[in-house]
């Protein structure tokens, strides 16, 4: 696992230990433990310090999941079971893998991925889907449909 020290201030001289630091910025509550500091456009907490060497900015969620042991392994993800961005509570992070994280998210692909019928109500299932070229299921109905 890789070791995180923060620095306080501008100064990298003077490493910080990570509690000292990170630890300030959470918000404890029955529920979700929220990050104060600063964050990204889509609301994940974000803090600078030093890993491996270098000054550069780190995800608070994947800090706090270190930080209580857990370890992600290469090709995975964090996966807030909580659905809050700001969370940085280990208890509401899983390791999945991106392809799971999509799914159980809200983006289009993932909501056209659970769907089950066609715009024209027939069943997707996969004897009467196909895949076309841009990876995309294809009513094989519909597609008869249109050719005749």
């Amino acid at each position: 696992m890789r070791r995180f020290n923060y620095v306080r201030g501008r100064n990298p001289n003077k490493p910080v230990p990570i509690e000292e630091r990170f630890w300030q910025y959470v918000e404890k509550t029955d529920g979700c433990w929220n990050w104060t500091a600063n964050r990204d456009r889509d609301g994940y907490g974000l803090i600078k310090g030093i890993l491996d060497g270098r000054r550069t900015t780190l995800v608070a969620h994947k800090v706090s999941f270190a930080l209580s042991g857990g370890v992600i392994p290469k090709g995975c993800q964090l996966d807030h079971l909580c659905r809050n961005p700001r969370c940085v509570r280990p208890e509401h992070l899983e390791v999945v893998t991106g392809r799971e994280n999509n799914s159980r998210s809200a983006s289009p692909s993932a909501v056209n991925a659970k769907k089950t019928h066609c715009i024209h109500g027939h069943e997707l299932t996969p004897s009467n889907c196909r895949i076309d070229r841009k990876g995309h299921r294809r009513c094989k109905v519909c597609d008869r449909k249109r050719k005749s």
